[in-house]
């Protein structure tokens, strides 16, 4: 079965529990059980492809709440009778299995649930059009993923949904420069994986692509938005690990903070090379009060025909 303008649709293969509708994109688990409700979607999914979710209806009764995650087992080759009760420790206790529950703050009906999973092995979640920071880390990108949702406890119904049809969605236009939405200044705090404890980040870097197989993309209504004018879609860029040593990096590698006691020597490079032709949007989320006494300057930017891989640190100057 072929999807709609890139909306997955759930697997034929998921967990006994589990009900899924007539166009697949439906999965709804039997009130009088908590488990046994592990799903997949159909096909694999693209690096940076959202994966998004609707939370349809919900209990009070049980514990816990919907998991999601990754897998590179391929569910064609599994049997439904044979899939364990929980995604998580069952599965995710063996090779090639990914998955978290999500807060329980974000459990309610109505909730838009999505993720996506970056070149990195992180699985970023955004809910309601807000960026919730990463989920996941280490997932193995080394071949096909499959995206796998368990209905589990008080999480009794998802579906699939396109956000781009939804009512109150966040369009960011594009005629020839980027408006960001005015929410956009409020800052926002992100889970560093390295250490589990969130980071308030100075730079997010995302560009501007269109993904060859796009999904699901969390936007939210401007009223400055015009029909003549095409949705822009942002795919996170990850920032290089070579960087200049006032650089605390963190969000795998998609937010760069510069150490407070410091001012220069704060260079970020792309984790990869820009194509011609490409946008890199690039997110001030935080700034540091004015100081007359320093040098305080602000935010550069540029292009250079060097690989980041070939420096070395240390003999990075001060300034550009």
């Amino acid at each position: 079965m072929d999807c709609d303008d890139g909306v997955l649709l759930f697997h034929s293969t998921h967990g006994s529990h589990v009900r899924l509708s007539s166009d697949k994109r439906r999965a709804t688990r039997k009130t009088d059980k908590y488990y046994k409700a592990i799903c997949f979607s159909y096909r694999p999914v693209s690096i940076n492809e959202r994966v998004s979710l609707k939370i349809i209806a919900a209990a009070s009764k049980w514990d816990g709440y919907l998991r999601i995650g990754f897998t590179r087992h391929d569910p064609s080759k599994m049997k439904s009778s044979a899939l364990p009760r929980f995604v998580c420790p069952d599965l995710t206790e063996k090779p090639g299995y990914w998955a978290k529950e999500i807060p329980l703050r974000f459990a309610a009906n109505d909730t838009l649930i999505s993720f996506y999973l970056t070149a990195s092995g992180g699985v970023m979640l955004n809910v309601n059009g807000e960026d919730s920071g990463c989920l996941l880390g280490d997932v193995d990108t080394n071949g096909p993923v499959w995206a796998m949702i368990d209905v589990y406890g008080n999480t009794v119904s998802v579906e699939f949904v396109d956000v781009r049809l939804a009512e109150n969605v966040r369009l960011v236009t594009y005629s020839g420069s980027i408006s960001l939405p005015a929410e956009s200044n409020t800052p926002t705090r992100y889970e560093d994986r390295s250490n589990h404890t969130a980071a308030s980040p100075q730079a997010i870097a995302a560009p501007i692509r269109q993904i060859s197989t796009p999904a699901i993309v969390q936007v939210q209504q401007s009223q400055e938005m015009r029909p003549s004018q095409p949705v822009v879609r942002y795919t996170p860029l990850p920032f290089h690990p070579i960087t200049g040593r006032s650089v605390i990096m963190s969000g795998v590698h998609t937010i760069a903070e510069r150490r407070p006691d410091e001012v220069t020597n704060a260079y970020v490079f792309t984790d990869r090379p820009l194509c011609c032709g490409e946008t890199l949007t690039i997110e001030i989320v935080s700034t540091s009060p004015l100081d007359e006494e320093l040098d305080t300057g602000g935010l550069a930017f540029g292009m250079t025909t060097c690989d980041p891989a070939t420096l070395n640190p240390e003999e990075l100057p001060d300034d550009p």
